[in-house]
């Protein structure tokens, strides 16, 4: 089974809240946690944030422990489409990491490390997001 797979069947869906810059976010998202080299989640559904007009798509990919310090994943918010496949940049340390491909209609979402596993899923995302016209911090959590 991949990890995708594994992480589809094992979701919890719930709410989530918090704020993306200085607007605020109510999401529906799914945690899913799997245990490879590394534990791996994505964390992934729909987000609520009225300033942003309409619904948003949320899906970040986290690795813990992370791999690279100070980078806990990738990810992204969009207005239309599924977020691309995250994962974590490909690089190692000291090389400079390349941001990932994001979509004209997504902001990139850049996670701060976070210690999960699989029997304690991440119950909180935060860090910095970039949108064409803004940037700044988010913070969701149950």
């Amino acid at each position: 089974m991949t990890a995708a797979l594994l992480l589809a069947s094992r979701c919890l869906l719930a709410t989530w809240s918090g704020f993306v810059g200085s607007h605020p976010a109510t999401c529906r998202l799914c945690t899913g946690v799997v245990n490879e080299s590394a534990n791996l989640a994505e964390v992934a559904g729909r987000c609520h944030i009225p300033q942003f007009g309409r619904h948003r798509l949320f899906a970040v990919g986290l690795v813990s422990p992370a791999r690279i310090p100070m980078v806990g994943g990738s990810g992204a918010i969009c207005r239309r489409h599924a977020p691309p496949h995250f994962g974590p940049p490909p690089c190692v340390p000291p090389a400079p990491c390349p941001p990932p491909y994001v979509p004209p209609w997504c902001c990139a979402l850049m996670p701060s490390p976070v210690t999960f596993d699989v029997a304690n899923p991440p119950t909180a995302v935060e860090g910095t997001y970039v949108c064409p016209t803004e940037s700044g911090a988010f913070r969701l959590s149950r």
